[in-house]
């Protein structure tokens, strides 16, 4: 049987130092690839955000852009029970209300001559197949003349 020594007793305490120097190494690594993940990240969200904050502000020009004064009556289109309210301006321009809840409010109003200022909200929308060619508005405020 061999008698064991501690003649090697530093040379557990290198091994240890070895293994410790091991370990910081592998966490600076994780830590230096989750430094450059992160900085990935940050790179193609940063263009991504300013895009989106870039729409905004367009959108809120846009609308101040389509915002015009509409002088018209009231009208209701459609055959009953598939009515839907109407702007028809002086010069022969008929426009769409949207909302309902706007619509329902202006129907009251039918017959008078009225000033509107609306927000154009773009193309036609076809109701119940029949479509009105000035397009659909939102009125904002409205005025009766007579």
């Amino acid at each position: 049987m061999k008698q064991l020594t501690f003649v090697n007793r530093p040379l557990l305490c290198e091994d240890k130092l070895r293994e410790n120097r091991g370990q910081y190494d592998r966490t600076r690594r994780l830590t230096r690839a989750l430094r450059v993940i992160s900085f990935l990240v940050l790179i193609i969200l940063a263009p991504v955000s300013i895009f989106a904050l870039g729409s905004r502000e367009k959108g809120a020009n846009q609308t101040a852009r389509n915002t015009m004064t509409i002088v018209g009556k009231v009208q209701i289109y459609g055959s009953s029970p598939h009515t839907f309210v109407g702007i028809a301006a002086k010069d022969g321009t008929e426009y769409a209300v949207y909302p309902p809840e706007q619509a329902e409010k202006l129907r009251k109003l039918q017959g008078h001559l009225i000033e509107f200022t609306v927000i154009l909200l773009g193309q036609p929308q076809s109701f119940e197949g029949l479509v009105l060619r000035g397009g659909t508005v939102t009125p904002l405020s409205w005025r009766i003349i007579q």
